[in-house]
């Protein structure tokens, strides 16, 4: 349903549809994965871009760190398993690649980290 007004001259036309834009459609709110729980965690990740940072810098080095010490010192095959996923993950935050990626880098990064330092501690 239209209305149409007339002002000096000018018309102005109203009309009853509004459109409404899917906010998982829009560029800015893009989801992460599809997985309600983890979009939600990441939520704005790219306006929170410098503090996940801070975070990924902290957690792979960190992680890093720990698996290397608690007996990848002593096979070469460990650390390159190690130190191969650990410099794409922190030369993505030098290069400032897009935070999806980012993000998922440094996912599979901790993920591995993690699994190494399993590894040792029972062998």
């Amino acid at each position: 349903m239209a209305h149409t007004t007339t002002t000096s001259g000018v018309a102005h036309s109203t009309s009853a549809k509004i459109q409404v834009t899917s906010p998982a459609k829009t560029r800015d709110n893009e989801q992460f994965s599809g997985i309600k729980w983890l979009d939600n965690l990441v939520g704005e990740y790219n306006f929170n871009r410098y503090g996940i940072y801070a975070i990924a810098l902290l957690l792979v080095g960190c992680l890093g760190g720990v698996a290397v010490g608690l007996g990848s010192m002593t096979s070469s095959i460990e650390i390159l398993i190690l130190v191969i996923p650990t410099m794409v993950s922190l030369t993505m935050i030098l290069a400032v690649a897009p935070m999806r990626l980012l993000l998922w880098t440094v996912l599979f990064t901790c993920l591995l980290d993690i699994i190494m330092i399993v590894y040792n501690i029972l062998v």
